[in-house]
């Protein structure tokens, strides 16, 4: 938790540092493959994403997922997070066939084992949207993206930052596809709410 908290913050080396030391531990204290040295796993290779160490949270994030599917099964909720966390990084390594696959599988699980309306399964369609939109398919994730947005709102609130990311993701779409005047509106609700919630100087 601590070294979570250290990557919020940006404190990156602070972070790596205290994920190690968890790691040792949990080696040392469970007897072979566990679900909390896969969890642990996961956020060290979350950490080389934001990093950009791209290579290396790969293949931490592909051991996370071969440790969580033994551990927990291959539809567990927790299996799909790791498969939506390795197609992110799949993705901005340009591997978008790879990304999509494990994306539409965990999605799946997702539907399957907690139901559509479920944040953890918002987000599994949303990262879904996103690889659409980086493929040039702006047709399937404007429909995509126009469904999702009102069930956002309904189940996390108008004010929600999720909600402004996805309102910002649909936006873009709807430029690309010309349709500029629903782009603006799309856009400036975003930039409201996230001008509201993080700062006028946040980064997003």
């Amino acid at each position: 938790e601590l070294a979570n908290l250290r990557r919020f913050e940006g404190r990156f080396e602070d972070s790596e540092r205290q994920f190690k030391r968890a790691l040792a531990i949990q080696q040392r204290i469970f007897d072979g493959p566990h679900k909390d040295t896969a969890a642990t796993l996961t956020h060290l290779a979350v950490l080389y994403y934001e990093m950009q160490r791209l290579e290396d949270s790969l293949k931490l994030q592909r051991q996370a997922l071969e440790m969580t599917r033994a551990v927990l099964g291959p539809s567990h909720n927790e299996t799909a997070d790791r498969m939506n966390n390795l197609a992110l990084v799949l993705q901005e390594l340009d591997r978008y066939q790879e990304a999509e696959r494990y994306l539409r599988e965990a999605l799946g699980i997702r539907l399957d084992a907690l139901g559509p309306r479920h944040p953890a399964t918002l987000v599994a369609q949303y990262n879904l949207g996103l690889l659409l939109r980086s493929t040039g398919r702006y047709r399937q994730a404007e429909a995509l993206f126009r469904e999702l947005l009102p069930l956002r709102r309904a189940v996390q609130g108008a004010t929600h930052p999720s909600v402004a990311y996805t309102s910002s993701a649909y936006g873009g779409v709807m430029t690309a596809l010309g349709r500029f005047d629903a782009a603006e509106t799309l856009l400036k609700d975003a930039l409201r709410v996230l001008s509201a919630k993080l700062g006028e100087s946040h980064w997003r």
